[in-house]
């Protein structure tokens, strides 16, 4: 089920619908924002890169890293954003992470992370 779940995220493409399955019953708060549960929302952007971490001349492993800019509930206000991201390392298990970033008041750049329970996702017609 995991696989299946990290291969329809990383099938999703800007524009996409798709209803997100939080942990838990009911609505989930993070940073003061209500999330509705399940959460149906549309896919803003992807970013895929390619990561060598290297020790000297030696590459260590190889690693895909593909972030999904999701279009965040109307209390959002940019430049918070709620990002969907799947990290693909060669030696390891897949990982998958969604998180609410919101932006530090006082510290331009600077976000806190919020992680947000993630149960599953469905893609909409």
């Amino acid at each position: 089920m995991a696989t299946d779940r990290f291969q329809r995220i990383n099938d999703l493409e800007s524009g996409d619908r798709i209803r997100i399955h939080l942990t838990g019953d009911g609505p989930v708060e993070a940073g003061g924002v209500a999330f509705p549960n399940p959460w149906e929302t549309s896919v803003g952007s992807v970013h895929e890169e390619r990561k060598d971490p290297r020790k000297g001349d030696e590459v260590r492993h190889i690693e895909f890293h593909r972030t999904v800019r999701l279009d965040a509930p109307d209390e959002i206000v940019p430049p918070d954003h709620v990002v969907l991201k799947t990290v693909h390392r060669m030696d390891q298990e897949n990982t998958l992470q969604l998180t609410f970033k919101q932006l530090i008041e006082d510290s331009p750049g600077h976000y806190t992370l919020h992680a947000l329970g993630f149960e599953d996702l469905e893609v909409l017609e």
